[in-house]
Parts: C-alpha cells; structure tokens; sequence
C-alpha cells in the first residue's frame, strides 16, 4: 500500500442538522476549504492510576475524556470559489448568511450610488456593481434610504448600476459541522477520516504588505470515524482562482469613517484580527466522549500598523473614545470581495518604537471590537 502524500489530500466541509449527529453515507455536497496546513485531530485524556505500589509501577490507566480539536490555515480566495471558508465564517460568528441583497441605483456621484429605491446595504458591506461605468467591488462606508458611499470613492458621476451582496452579522445560533479529509494514496478502508460536532471556536485573518492574505479556523468537536466510503455523496471542485494578495487586492482601511493614508495617519503595513469563541466542552458520568460543545463570551481583537508619518490615528488612541473600523479584501478583475466590519472599537495600545537601525517607524495599534447598540452587532462580514 501507497504512502499518502499531503499534496493529494482535500478538507471539505458540511453543516450539520444537529450537533454530533451520527456519520451519514453519502449525503450531500462536502465544501472544500483552500487549506495550507491543518491539525485537525481526535484527542484522549488518559489518567493514571495514583495507586502507590512497592514496585513504582503504575497500576493502570482510564480514558476519561474524548473529543476533537484542531486548526486549518487557508489562504483568502474569492469566495464563489471556496464556499467552505463561507460556511466556516457562519460557525466563527454563530450566525447565518443574508439573502442576496439585489438593488438598482439609478445615478452616482464620485462618491455615492444614488438613486436607491429599496436600499437593504448595510454600513461596512462590500458590495458589487455589475454594470455601467461603476462595475466593480466596493465597501460602504455609510447608507441611508436611497444612497450607499463607498470607501475611496472612484465612482463615475450619473451612471448607477445594479448591486449585489450579502453579509452576516454576529448572532447566537451556534453552527456544527461534519469535516472530512480524504486520503486517496492509502489503503481503500482508509481513504476517509471524518469529524462530527465540530464547531468553530477561533477565527483569524492577515493581511499584511507583501504577502497574500491568509486566515485560520480553531475547531472542538465530538468524535472520529475511518473509513472506505465518504459521508458526502460529492464534494465540491477546488478553487481555481488566484488567492486574494495585499499587494493588489486589499481594499481601503476605513478607520471612523476616514480611509486611512499618508495624510490621515500613515500608510497601512499590515490589518487582522483574531475572534474567539471561548467554547468548552460538556463532559458527563457514564461517557468518556464529550456531549456537547457550546460557545462562550465573543471576543474579537486586532491589530492596525501604519508607517508613522502622522498623528491623527495615535491622537484617536490618547482620546480613548470607540471608534469603528472597516477593511476588505477586493478582486477588481474578477468582480468578487470580501469585507470585515467592527463598528465600535476601543484602541487599546500603541507604539511607534525605534527598533533599530536603516528600518521604518511603525506606529502599531492593539483594538478591540465590542457590540454597538446602534449597529445592534459587534461584527459583520460580508462577500460579493
């Protein structure tokens, strides 16, 4: 029998219609997910005896809890393409994605689609418009019934266009998963390994100067499976597009309302942040294997580097107000996007050390995203 090599290994992704339900044969359409890395994995707490014995020996052992946890790396792709990471970004914010938003502007400023007659964008959405002079991604840096302004304008002025999107916003719906890795170089009653209750309990994104723009998912879930058979009936094709790059795909980092530049606090190095869903297990008398997975506090925290040339951001720290913050991933060509809206941020620390010497001053901003009752979230996500 063959060795299994990573290079021919896929990662796919399912919901579940309850948590931990049992492994199906053959049921529905597994999404993969672009993974560069991934540890997901079946672990067991053994517990030894603490009998004392004349002979030093150990008496004997239990497995007193089972459960699954893990991570997955990826790197951003449109996501059209890589459908996987969507579903995944449901379990992150334990929310569902909206309805397709479809709206017609029938005019445009520099700055604004206007003319709206229905408007359902919301404030930090990227949106696409398919037609006209303005086709193209954008991100919405303010709506109102009839209007939607985008992040850095660049609009042509009384053309309009038809928009999509949708988005998701934080909510308290908690999502699991059936995940499946395939192994097709091994042995035929080998070449499915499959995870079921698996939630997401951590969500990271970096995009950062010169590199392309990755993210990750932490996971807990509740059993294993081997076997000669997939749990899905197919499985979606790979990605075929190009990851998402900062150099030439990332959108404006929009900080209150303000895109940030050279001129309104330094240009942009490096955006992320990490997303914590504080989930724990449930153990009961009678099972080593957990019975249940549930979400905790949502914490969700950053970074913001600039190349220091200006103090209007460093300003916003010493004013300790709430600011909000928006930034995107954008394929100009391919007409898809990808958006991350905090509407209330606290800075939280900042320094524009001189590190060494023939480098840069970077001024490096910690935040942390909070609920906005105004905005009734504290995070959205949204693609086009």
């Amino acid at each position: 029998m063959a060795i299994q090599d990573t290079n021919s290994t896929t990662w796919t992704v399912k919901a579940e219609s309850s948590w931990g339900a049992a492994f199906p044969s053959a049921s529905g359409v597994g999404q993969q997910v672009p993974i560069t890395g991934e540890s997901l994995s079946l672990n067991k707490t053994l517990t030894q005896a603490e009998t004392i014995r004349s002979d030093r020996a150990r008496a004997g052992a239990a497995v007193n809890t089972s459960g699954v946890e893990g991570d997955v790396n990826f790197e951003l792709a449109p996501v059209a393409n890589t459908e996987g990471v969507a579903l995944l970004m449901e379990g992150a914010l334990t929310s569902t994605w909206s309805a397709a938003d479809s709206e017609t502007a029938s005019g445009s400023t520099s700055t604004q689609f206007t003319g709206l007659t229905t408007n359902t964008v919301e404030k930090g959405q990227v949106i696409k418009c398919g037609s006209g002079s303005n086709a193209g991604v954008y991100q919405a840096t303010s709506v109102s019934a009839s209007t939607v302004t985008v992040a850095g304008g660049g609009l042509t002025a009384a053309q309009g266009g038809a928009i999509t999107s949708r988005r998701l916003d934080n909510a308290s719906s908690p999502k699991s998963f059936l995940v499946e890795k395939n192994f097709p170089g091994v042995d035929a009653a080998s070449d499915f390994m499959a995870y079921n209750g698996v939630r997401v309990g951590g969500m990271g994104i970096n995009l950062a100067a010169q590199q392309n723009i990755t993210g990750s998912f932490s996971f807990s879930g509740k059993s294993s499976q081997v076997s000669g058979s997939s749990v899905y009936a197919s499985t979606s094709a790979p990605a075929s597009s190009n990851p998402f790059s900062a150099t030439v795909n990332a959108g404006n980092v929009v900080v209150d309302g303000t895109v940030v530049d050279a001129t309104s606090g330094g240009a942009v190095r490096s955006v992320g942040f990490t997303l914590n869903n504080n989930l724990r297990q449930t153990f009961q008398v009678g099972s080593s294997e957990t019975s249940g997975v549930s979400p905790g506090f949502l914490d969700i925290s950053g970074t913001l580097e600039v190349y220091y040339e200006q103090k209007a951001l460093y300003d916003l720290l010493t004013a300790e107000a709430p600011v909000s913050l928006m930034f995107s991933a954008l394929d100009q060509t391919g007409d898809k996007a990808v958006g991350w809206y905090f509407p209330r941020v606290f800075l939280s620390g900042g320094a524009a050390n001189v590190n060494s010497g023939n480098d840069d001053v970077i001024l490096s901003l910690n935040w942390t995203a909070v609920h906005d009752d105004a905005e009734a979230i504290t995070a959205r996500f949204s693609i086009a």
